[in-house]
């Protein structure tokens, strides 16, 4: 995730007939990076894992500064970030539930994790639609319906109206969803191969 922060110096005061020449515009990128720390016992069970923010060097891509970010965790398997990058949604397998958190502009951290959406079992994958409408969670603990669609709210980021898919596929058990750039296509990861 990147964030860019501008601040304006010399932005006040009162324009005369002339130019206006002393508005000064300084921007600084930040980079951010959420790892998951997983510790369920392997099999979806609840753990105390947590979510690390870490800052990522824009040149290298060296990581730094790791710390626990977010509340409310519970063998958290993966994060999405929203494409205004407003929100984070972090599958908390343990509870069979997905946390919806605010993500700070200036640090990265995430903040006033809650549950959102539902119909979830073992979720431990989550991906976005391109035009960010729509919200995909793989459910590990269900082969039968293995991924769940929620509908994001535009102002809010909720997810709500979640139905689970029919079984598509050869899913033992799924474990991921990534899509292809242009949001045509959707690839969903199994333990035992690609669906």
């Amino acid at each position: 995730s990147a964030r860019t922060t501008c601040t304006v110096s010399s932005g006040a005061g009162t324009v005369g007939t002339g130019n206006v020449t002393n508005v000064g515009v300084s921007c600084v990128t930040q980079h951010f990076a959420y790892v998951v720390n997983f510790t369920g016992n392997g099999s979806g069970g609840a753990g105390n894992g947590t979510v690390s923010l870490s800052s990522v060097n824009a040149t290298t891509g060296a990581l730094s500064g790791c710390a626990p970010t977010g509340s409310g965790l519970s063998s958290p398997a993966e994060v999405a970030l929203s494409a205004n990058g407003n929100y984070a949604y972090v599958t908390n397998s343990g509870v069979n539930a997905v946390m919806q958190c605010s993500v700070n502009a200036a640090t990265g951290a995430l903040t006033g994790c809650t549950s959102t959406g539902s119909g979830f079992t073992q979720p431990e994958g989550v991906a976005l639609s391109a035009n960010g409408r729509y919200a995909y969670v793989v459910n590990h603990g269900n082969p039968a319906g293995p991924v769940t669609q929620c509908s994001v709210s535009a102002t809010t980021g909720a997810l709500s109206a979640c139905a689970s898919s029919a079984r598509l596929g050869p899913f033992r058990p799924p474990t991921g969803m990534v899509f292809s750039r242009n949001g045509s296509y959707g690839c969903v990861v199994s333990r035992v191969g690609i669906s």
